[in-house]
């Protein structure tokens, strides 16, 4: 072996290969800098293999802090860009060495889609090579070298497209969207381009035009399906490359020219102070030297960096920096979408990046936002209110392009995030110059950049020499080399045309510019020459001055040519004005949406050299101009848009609305039909209706709250603008999903005077938008609501497909125009309409859509929509869903209806009887509907027609009994007859039993659906015996036993003729009472109702009446037994009482369920079975007023009662009739009705000395009632159930103890009131009798919550006080589950208070043991340091979490408090919370940790409330075992937890 060894051996032993197993110390870092830096002095450059290891092994975080001080890291530059040249590295070898360091990591991560997408290094990778394999295919195909223009806004096809050229030596441009014509005509031609890409139809369709007028045709590829191609070689980049084999792309790969590193490989354009796109040419070495320089300047950077990206790809900071950057640092480039400040306010606590790269407009946009924030939240902790802004880990930033108020720098660095000022251009690859983290000097833009010289040139203009300063492409053509920089004397220098000075701290701060260019406030680049040319030599225009240095949009100033004869006329009546805008919009056309003026002003004097406006050379001082005329400049630009007032409100135009039509701000006019644009001769209708709130804008009707109407609103939110042919017309539409809706809401309407479109007709699209799917649902939405009669064939089809789709943007979008839908001409299509939403998901909330059907007064139910509904077999929820609805179309509508209404509520009720057919166990719920609506007075032609199709549907029964499967009681020797029954009776009763299905269908529909049949009943298995009751019908009790030891009971009401009218509606109201969408049963279930014999039956319920039970207790008094304790009294009367409240309240407040009675009113003997019960209604009343329920409460609970039984007075408290009424209407409702009454009582001589107490008692229980929370009555039930056991098993131990509690609290179903009623249960019974400590502590703890029941438990301190004063273990688990009940038995769980004096908080604990037996902490957590670290191991695990604002964190800790998992969740409503991720650390996977983790939350949850948990489908089979299952109107995994 030669001396030296083999490549390989000096390879190995290479100083730096340590690096790739050990972090280094600063010591070896320098011994490791040192041994490059001799090797590169000395000429004996190590193998080329070796080099590539030295620039991946030291570019690494943790090696260039080891470095640390500017000097060593400066140093180190110089020896990468020596053995950059040495080996040739270019950045195909900088990603591939990425990809073999983390191949899964997510390198994009695309945030424009409702839901994220990602790729990692490896995806992309694989992307990246079949692209650069499919263009050069292409290129064979065409006989020519691949030429790639990319011209289209950001998106990932366009940058894998861009990385594809980049890393495989394809020459490619990415051109600047807002380019014109003859640009884009020119750089084609300069650069001999073969293939361009896009991505949308309009910019296609000008890529045709281009091809038409260059020398050469090149194919026209779109990232996405955008129409039919123009030519065959046209179509969609990804599907050219799927159909070509993986080998062949691969081996054209393998067989492509190696382009050498100093090679032009790449030309980007920048606008020249003439506005004519200048190209500069980039070498690879360029490229790559400039990554490594900006790490040695940033040597902090890279820690699993994240970037949220908003600059273009076509800008060297966007491409360069952040794309590349991103690469280069081991990162993940966000893709933000939208670049509005809206999304970035959105994104940045979503995506939680680490640095921020933007103009100084989006700094200080959040800036400002930070300091609202701080306002609004004033007292918060400032770190997390700051955070809650721009995320928990933005570490770093740079803003460039523009002036930024120093005062915005010290703020974010305060705050811990090191933002950089700095300069560059094009010519520099990006940077040139940067002020180091943390080291920011006001007004300056820093030092030079590593390997980048500058010196002050003549007038002080700043010139620039290095490694990556680019020749421009006339200098430097495709395929030529471009030297590399050997002597700063020969080295080619960059004049950059601004005025600098260097201070003497060695920073440089710009002075001035001599280049005619200025950038505006979002960093794109003007020439205001080239827009102040287009108006040399118009007539009447001596000169122009555009103005826009800094600002959002441009506005010029005109000096007029008095003299010019033809502007006489004009200059008399308005200034010329009116001549001036036509030539202005004239201009505009031809520019840039950036470039476009949106005001001007008519000055009185020309610029003067005398005041320093111009120069000796006839030029423009411009900074002089801009002080001169500065009031004019700021009248300008008095307001960021443009109010325009009328009837009803003001019009609202934001001035990008102007910049982006290319019109002037005074061309859009208001008059009363709404807006008219004078340059387009568009007019846009936009005034209030005649209905309250409502706006017609364009051509729909919207809800707008207050009286502003923000045109930018409607032009950036696709709900508001998507269908809206007339304001897509009119305004330059957005993608802005993003932006909050108000003050407009979802609610859309179509105008009775609606535009009609031809079915041939041209949609109007956004030309600004290139989601295609939005764009062809903005089309379907358009063609079917504005079709004729019949919209065309498929769209109907297809827009319900979307709608099914779990895309939640654009569900609501089509839910929004579904309901405007109510308001189409055509039947079919309403109808269709109605379908989808009465079948949608019936967890969403359609109280606000439903009803437009009903208000539109038109048709939207057919005998079609009826038979699609039926047979697509609605479940109880959408049954129930629709009863909810038509109780508040009875109480809110005006009756009676007009014809069409009453029509359509016709076809609803028909909807109703049909459903009976495909869902018989829906015939009680469909009959109580039916009889509402028969009850429905207010119409009574509607009232009418639900009185046929009930008697209807009941006739049915009664005729096609045994087609509907009712068995025939056939055999006499099954009945019984109890002695004392006449031989009439008998035989009435056996007519109306046997050979007819009637006591089948009384048991179907009195108990539910089961298998009973009459062939079960043996012989004498039915006994009938006479009942007694309060009714004035003759009754009967009908007892019956079947073979397989079932039995059932039920109550006969025999007439023996048909009804009288008071009797049917008697009936109606049993019916609807006894099956109500919202409230318990306060009646019996109906069974089966024969109209011709005046039968029907219902269940019978065997429990004593309340006057029954009072008798009871009389005998027992009478024979010496002591009386029942007060609470006993005291349970029976406000159940009892509490029924005619609740069953007043369902007739809608129409009827007082009478009798009142202790004789009416039957007590169930378990306590927790049912509630109280109705037995009859044949004294009902109408309602006047409270005293009509009240008075025979009085009456006849109390005075008639103690007329036969004194004793009771002193067992009984009139108070308890308002404990009844809150038992039976709730908090709310009882409050309301507490003041009717107080009224009714009045201040006069009351009628009785009961009612003259009550009216004292009411005020002395309002006073308390709204002072604090009331224990409802299933509360104190339980405790009197838990205080009775204990005395009969006065030796059970803690665990028995607590059994009963939780017994108890499922019996009386506790859990749907508010927490404290759980509280209050566990106070008063397993720790009821404790020391006096512990009993005063809970006491205060439930006074607390008395005073706000809505407000968690654990949001109180002393819950924490309580858990200390507990000593017993097993007391404090118990207390650990009156928290959570619905976690584990053995689950323990620690309360503790955190935070400082006045601003502590609870933390609840609970403690999970993994398989080996280790216990961690669960806890959840609003700490900004542990959100930070539960995101960072999101990250570190590669979980594709994106961050909202709407997150919340539970942490899981090992011992030593390290977070090792955790889970972010959302709520969604009162009932649903969404769990968006959940993480637990590599090390401990498989530990169990995971799914405790997810249990213990779902138990936290379902004791806080909900009832519904969501997730999505990233991690199906763990979810699954978790008991999750797939809802498809959900779009999500849910779990049933309440």
């Amino acid at each position: 072996m030669k001396k030296g060894g083999s490549a390989a051996g000096r390879y190995r032993s290479s100083p730096w290969h340590a690096l790739q197993f050990e972090s280094p110390t600063p010591l070896r870092a320098r011994e490791i800098l040192e041994a490059a830096e001799s090797a590169v002095s000395s000429g004996r450059l190590p193998a080329a293999a070796s080099a590539k290891e030295y620039l991946n092994l030291t570019s690494s975080r943790t090696f260039l802090q080891a470095l640390g001080e500017p000097d060593l890291l400066n140093r180190w530059a110089e020896t990468v860009f020596a053995f950059i040249r040495l080996t040739g590295y270019n950045l195909l070898d900088l990603f591939e060495s990425r990809i073999r360091e983390q191949p899964h990591k997510i390198l994009f991560q695309d945030m424009s889609a409702s839901t994220p997408v990602q790729w990692t290094y490896e995806q992309v990778g694989r992307r990246v090579r079949e692209l650069a394999g499919s263009f050069y295919a292409m290129g064979q195909e065409d006989g020519a070298e691949p030429r790639v223009a990319i011209y289209a806004e950001n998106n990932v096809e366009c940058a894998s497209a861009d990385l594809a050229c980049l890393l495989y030596d394809i020459l490619d441009t990415p051109i600047n969207p807002h380019f014109n014509i003859d640009n884009l005509v020119e750089i084609f031609d300069a650069l001999n381009i073969t293939i361009a890409l896009t991505d949308r139809p309009d910019r296609r369709k000008i890529l045709g035009e281009v091809r038409r007028r260059t020398a050469r045709p090149f194919r026209i590829l779109t990232v996405a399906p955008a129409g039919k191609p123009e030519n065959e070689k046209d179509g969609v980049l990804i599907e050219y490359a799927k159909r070509r084999p993986v080998r062949s792309l691969e081996s054209l790969l393998e067989a492509r020219r190696r382009r050498p590193v100093n090679e032009v490989a790449t030309v980007m354009f920048t606008s020249g102070s003439t506005g004519r796109p200048k190209g500069v040419s980039f070498s690879s070495y360029h490229l790559v030297s400039k990554r490594f320089a900006r790490a040695a300047a940033l040597p902090d950077v890279g820690d699993d960096e994240v970037f949220l990206s908003f600059l273009p790809l076509f800008h060297t900071f966007g491409r360069y920096l952040e794309l590349l950057g991103m690469i280069f640092w081991r990162g993940t480039y966000v893709f933000a979408g939208n670049p509005s400040a809206d999304t970035l306010f959105t994104l940045f606590p979503k995506v939680n990046p680490t640095g921020f790269i933007s103009v100084p407009v989006r700094w200080a946009q959040l800036y400002e936002r930070c300091l609202e924030k701080l306002d609004e939240t004033s007292g918060a902790d400032r770190k997390s209110v700051i955070r809650s802004v721009v995320g928990q880990r933005l570490r770093w930033g740079l803003s460039a392009a523009g002036y930024l108020d120093p005062r915005v720098f010290r703020f974010f660095e305060q705050e811990g995030i090191n933002l950089s000022s700095g300069f560059g251009m094009t010519e520099g690859t990006g940077g040139i110059t940067m002020t180091p983290p943390g080291r920011y000097v006001d007004n300056t833009h820093g030092l030079p950049l590593p390997g980048v010289r500058l010196r002050l040139g003549r007038d002080s203009e700043l010139e620039a020499s290095g490694h990556y300063i680019a020749p421009y492409l006339e200098a430097a053509a495709p395929e030529s080399l471009i030297p590399f920089p050997e002597n700063p004397e020969t080295d080619y220098w960059l004049q950059t045309g601004d005025i600098f000075r260097r201070l003497s701290n060695g920073y440089y701060q710009i002075i001035d510019r001599i280049k005619d260019i200025y950038k505006n406030n979002r960093g794109q680049t003007i020439a205001p020459r080239k827009v102040e040319d287009k108006f040399i030599g118009v007539p009447g225009i001596k000169r122009t001055f555009l103005v826009g240095d800094g600002r959002p949009t441009n506005v010029l100033f005109i000096v007029p040519d008095r003299s010019d004869t033809v502007l006489a006329s004009a200059l008399v009546q308005d200034n010329g004005r009116e001549y001036y805008r036509r030539i202005v919009t004239a201009a505009n056309a031809d520019l840039a949406p950036y470039e476009r003026v949106i005001n001007f002003a008519v000055l009185d004097r020309d610029f003067d050299a005398a005041w320093g406006e111009v120069t000796p050379k006839g030029s423009f001082n411009r900074k002089r101009i801009e002080e001169n005329f500065s009031g004019r400049i700021e009248e300008l630009y008095r307001k960021p848009y443009l109010e325009l007032a009328g009837p009803g409100g003001t019009v609202r135009i934001p001035l990008w609305f102007f910049r982006d039509l290319g019109i002037l701000e005074d061309e859009i006019t208001r008059d009363a039909r709404g807006l008219r644009d004078r340059n387009r001769k568009l007019r846009l209708p936009l005034r209030p209706t005649a209905r309250p709130k409502v706006w017609l804008v364009g051509d729909l009707e919207y809800e707008i709250q207050g009286t502003v109407v923000d045109l930018g609103l409607f032009a950036r939110q696709p709900i508001l603008w998507a269908g809206n042919p007339a304001l897509i017309r009119f305004s330059p539409c957005k993608e802005g999903w993003d932006l909050p809706l108000e003050p407009a809401t979802d609610r859309v309407f179509l105008p009775d005077r609606r535009v009609r479109l031809a079915p041939t007709e041209d949609i109007a699209q956004p030309s600004n938008i290139r989601n295609t799917p939005l764009l062809r649902l903005n089309e379907i939405l358009v063609r079917i609501l504005f079709s004729g009669r019949k919209p065309l064939d498929g769209l109907l089809d297809e827009l319900e497909k979307l709608f099914q789709e779990p895309d939640l943007r654009t569900t609501n979008l089509i839910r929004s125009r579904l309901r405007a839908l109510a308001g189409h001409p055509a039947e079919d299509v309403r109808c269709w309409a109605y379908r989808l939403l009465l079948l949608d998901n019936p967890n969403v909330d359609y109280s606000r859509l439903l009803p437009a059907f009903v208000q539109s007064g038109k048709p939207f139910l057919n005998a079609r929509s009826i038979e699609g509904i039926v047979s697509a077999r609605p479940g109880k929820s959408r049954l129930d869903s629709l009863r909810r609805r038509m109780i508040a179309y009875r109480e809110t509508m005006t009756w009676p209806a007009n014809p069409v209404t009453r029509l359509q509520f016709d076809r609803i009720l028909r909807l109703l009887a049909n459903l009976t057919r495909v869902h018989p166990e829906f015939f009680g719920s469909i009959r109580a509907e039916l009889a509402a609506w028969a009850l429905h007075t207010a119409d009574p032609g509607l009232a009418a027609s639900a009185e046929k199709l009930l008697a209807k549907l009941t006739h049915g029964i009664e005729k096609d009994g045994k087609k509907a499967a009712f068995g025939v009681l056939r055999k006499e020797d099954r009945l019984v007859f109890e002695e004392g029954l006449g031989p009439a009776e008998i035989r009435r009763l056996k007519t109306l039993l046997l050979g007819t299905t009637f006591l089948h269908e009384s048991i179907r529909f009195a108990f539910g659906p089961d298998d009973f049949n009459p062939r079960d009943i043996p012989a004498a298995g039915i006994w009938i015996s006479r009942a007694h009751s309060v009714s004035s019908f003759p009754d009967y009790r009908i007892s019956l036993n079947t073979t397989s030891s079932r039995h059932y009971d039920l109550k006969l009401f025999l007439k023996g003729r048909p009804w009288s009218d008071r009797e049917w509606r008697t009936i109606l109201w049993s019916a609807f009472l006894a099956d109500h969408p919202e409230e318990t049963a306060a009646m019996a279930p109906l069974g089966a109702i024969r109209l011709g014999e005046g039968a029907v039956s219902r269940r019978y319920i065997g429990d004593l009446t309340l006057w029954e039970k009072i008798r009871e207790y009389a005998g027992r008094r009478a024979a010496g037994a002591p009386p029942p304790e007060l609470a006993v009294w005291r349970k029976l009367y406000i159940e009892a009482m509490s029924v005619f409240f609740r069953a007043w309240k369902m007739t809608g407040r129409r009827i007082v369920p009478g009798p009142v009675s202790p004789l009416n009113a039957i007590v169930p003997e378990i306590e927790y079975r049912d509630a109280t019960i109705i037995a009859s209604l044949d004294s009902r009343t109408p309602y006047r007023n409270t005293l009509s329920i009240v008075r025979p409460l009085v009456d006849r609970f109390y005075r008639r009662t103690a007329a036969d039984y004194p004793w009771i007075r002193e067992q009984t408290d009139l108070e308890w009739i308002f404990d009844a009424c809150y038992n039976a209407l709730g908090r709310d409702e009882a409050a309301a009705f507490f003041v009717e009454l107080q009224n009714d009582l009045g201040g006069g001589k009351p009628a009785s000395p009961e009612l003259a107490g009550l009216r004292r008692l009411l005020a002395e229980y309002r006073a308390r009632f709204e002072k604090s929370y009331r224990i409802p009555l299933a509360g104190l039930n339980a405790v009197r159930a838990f205080q009775e056991w204990e005395a009969a098993n006065p030796k059970a131990d803690s665990r028995d103890r607590e059994r009963k509690v939780l017994d108890l609290h499922r019996k009386y179903d506790l859990g749907r009131f508010p927490e404290i009623v759980r509280y209050h249960l566990y106070r008063h019974t397993y720790f009821a009798g404790r020391s006096l400590k512990e009993e005063e502590l809970f006491d205060r703890l439930l006074a607390l919550m008395s005073e706000n029941p809505k407000a968690p438990a654990v949001r109180h301190v002393e819950l924490s006080d309580l858990q200390a004063a507990l000593n017993d273990e097993r007391d404090r688990a118990v207390f650990s589950r009156m928290i959570f009940p619905h976690l584990e038995p053995d689950r323990r769980l620690d309360v503790v208070v955190e935070g400082e004096e006045g601003a502590e908080r609870i933390v609840v604990r609970s403690f999970l043991v993994d398989r080996r037996g280790e216990t961690y902490a669960f806890s959840e957590t609003t700490d900004p340091a542990d959100i930070g670290r539960l995101y960072r191991l999101f990250y570190k695990e590669n979980f594709p979490k994106v961050i909202s604002q709407q997150d919340r964190h539970f942490i899981l800790q090992d011992r030593q408090n390290r977070i090792v998992g955790g889970l972010c969740y959302r709520v969604m409503s009162r009932s649903v919370v969404f769990i968006d991720a959940v993480v637990i650390t590599s090390r401990l996977k498989s530990s169990g940790l995971g799914g405790a983790v997810v249990d213990d939350f779902c138990g936290r949850m379902a004791g806080q409330g909900y009832t519904t948990v969501l997730t999505h489908f990233y991690l199906p089979g763990f979810f699954l075992r978790r008991g999750f299952r797939l809802d498809k109107k959900w779009g999500a995994l849910a779990k049933s937890i309440g």
